[in-house]
């Protein structure tokens, strides 16, 4: 008998103590459902059957693609661009071959400031290895270039910029998409938003996958005027793997507001070490003859490297671009988003159409599809030129000329490295064996 003495703490009632931590996250999961499904049915909430979330050149492939090749779908979709006006994209903003032929797939054009680009340079340290490019090639600003994409799609789907995606939550088949300014129901979300990408944490979440390390990309536009010898000239120069750096460091002629510039940058994949990046970016600007101004400015942003195994879709969810991940050997991703955004909108008109909503197969396709084995075969080289026996890989790619032409060829959108691999075979044999014939 407690003789109306209670615990602090209980029910005065019944005597009961607290409930467990148990009940309390089963009740907070309920409360989660029970509003998800009152937005779902009250007046906030539009009903839609795509929506695309992110306006990158991901974004706006899918959005194309779907006008192309599933009118009826693209008349019910949406594209939600966080930026309400032009949206600030890092990047060296090289517009390879292969490039140029995916945006004229989906009858994209390259409406910008462009340069145009006449060869690649592979170095290390004093070696030079030049390679003319028989396709066209130019480099842009991204900014302006994604701007533009966007600008071509208005007339495809409903593009509203400035409206967020907040939070994805689940209503039995469908999917809840919680905006800035309202609620979006939608049997398919297209993730193209980037390396922190919403989707894409929701996506992982549900599977109980983790997030994994992504590589770290430094660039910096020199205000000095480009050099004769490189003019036209992509350079990509392995110098860096010496001192720790996992990648390469570029230089790219280039224009802001009709002033030449030169976009230099380093790419540095994991595992990062005790590197510092910064101070190897600033030698070898030095080394290399560049005078980097005091207000010059060293940016960082982060890109995630394709992995065939990783998931990249789901039932109702499919990620593409930047969020699904790129090629981490050049780190060259907007080849690979278009891409991305072509096999998403037929991928959504094969399943949508058979009214199918589980979209695993989605990861692959893409696998399979010729993309999915340049960046198979990108990271399996990239493995091998940026892992601890990086010398020997190095020096095969620059001592022998065919395989630095292959790889020329494959960037210029040419070939595909891939289906060359007894050549590349045979010169790794030869070159292990010493062979310099």
């Amino acid at each position: 008998m407690n003789n109306g003495v209670y615990p602090v703490g209980r029910c005065k009632a019944t005597g009961e103590g607290p409930p467990s931590r148990q009940r309390v996250a089963m009740w907070k999961a309920v409360g989660k459902c029970c509003y998800a499904h009152a937005m779902v049915s009250g007046i906030s909430s539009q009903r839609v059957r795509i929506v695309v979330v992110g306006g990158g050149p991901a974004g706006v492939a899918t959005a194309r693609a779907l006008r192309k090749f599933a009118p009826e779908l693209a008349d019910q979709t949406i594209l939600l661009e966080r930026a309400p006006g032009r949206r600030k994209k890092l990047c060296g903003g090289g517009l390879t071959g292969a490039c140029v032929k995916e945006l004229r797939r989906l009858d994209l054009e390259i409406r910008v400031p462009a340069i145009p680009i006449r060869r690649a340079v592979f170095a290390y340290e004093n070696i030079r290895k030049a390679f003319d490019f028989e396709s066209e090639a130019f480099v842009v600003r991204r900014d302006d270039l994604d701007d533009d994409l966007m600008a071509q799609v208005e007339k495809d789907v409903a593009v509203h910029r400035g409206e967020r995606a907040r939070s994805l939550s689940r209503d039995w088949d469908q999917l809840i998409v919680e905006t800035d300014l309202t609620t979006y129901r939608t049997d398919l979300v297209v993730g193209a938003d980037g390396v922190g990408s919403v989707v894409r944490r929701f996506l992982f979440g549900e599977l109980g996958r983790k997030l994994e390390p992504v590589s770290r990309l430094y660039q910096a536009d020199l205000t000095e005027p480009v050099r004769e010898e490189e003019a036209g000239t992509m350079t990509f120069d392995f110098s860096v793997l010496n001192a720790g750096v996992h990648g390469y460091f570029w230089a790219f002629p280039s224009e802001v507001s009709g002033e030449s510039v030169i976009n230099t940058g380093v790419m540095h994949l994991p595992p990062y070490g005790s590197t510092n990046v910064m101070d190897v970016f600033r030698q070898t600007l030095q080394r290399r003859g560049y005078r980097m101004a005091s207000e010059t400015r060293i940016h960082s942003y982060p890109e995630i490297a394709y992995h065939p195994k990783r998931p990249i879709s789901g039932n109702n969810i499919m990620l593409v671009g930047d969020a699904a991940g790129i090629e981490p050997l050049t780190g060259e991703g907007l080849a690979q988003c278009i891409a991305y955004g072509f096999h998403a909108g037929c991928f959504a008109k094969e399943q949508l159409g058979k009214g199918n909503t589980q979209l695993a197969g989605f990861r692959r396709r893409i696998s399979r599809s010729p993309v999915g084995h340049e960046m198979r075969f990108a990271r399996w080289i990239a493995g091998r030129i940026y892992g601890p026996n990086w010398r020997f890989w190095v020096d095969l790619f620059l001592k022998r000329s065919r395989v630095g032409e292959l790889l020329s060829q494959q960037t210029q959108g040419q070939d595909q490295l891939h289906k060359h691999l007894p050549i590349f075979h045979w010169y790794y044999i030869a070159h292990k064996l010493g062979w310099r014939g």
